[in-house]
């Protein structure tokens, strides 16, 4: 069953990878779709592989730490329907076991790196992973961060 969306996009004969909705170290712009072409993006380096299983993963890693690849979503070729999206949106929105409807998750893309919003947990962070800011805050600060650090006015 698939739980994300991702696009495809074929220009000049190359197919792209398009996709900006999956957290805070998805890649901010379409990603040429060659197996283990490595494309480096303000310190993150991404890459796709073929799995038996899963088709085509997605693979990143933060330039200035350890070489380590992890996964971050996984494609196949094949048509997609929409009742294919159905359950598993479902799923992600009621279900007592998914994360996406216990807390907030929000992140954002700056010029220097990235916000992040965790349940009550707010980061700035740098392109090379770094953590600059980290702060628990209290539920009364909450709209301020969504208002002043991602522009959402509540």
């Amino acid at each position: 069953m698939r739980r994300h969306r991702i696009m495809r996009v074929e220009i000049e004969g190359d197919y792209y990878i398009a996709d900006v909705g999956v957290g805070a170290v998805t890649p901010e712009r379409s990603l040429k779709l060659i197996e283990n072409e490595v494309t480096e993006i303000r310190g993150v380096a991404y890459k796709f592989i073929k799995d038996e299983f899963l088709g085509w993963v997605l693979k990143y890693n933060y330039l200035s730490k350890d070489n380590d690849w992890r996964d971050l979503y996984s494609f196949t070729e094949e048509e997609q329907i929409e009742v294919d999206f159905i359950q598993p949106n479902f799923y992600c929105q009621y279900h007592e076991d998914s994360i996406f409807n216990k807390c907030n998750m929000i992140a954002k893309r700056t010029e220097t790196g990235k916000y992040t919003l965790d349940g009550n947990l707010f980061k700035e962070i740098d392109f090379t992973g770094r953590v600059l800011i980290k702060k628990e805050c209290g539920d009364d600060e909450i709209l301020g961060i969504l208002r002043d650090y991602f522009g959402i006015f509540v």
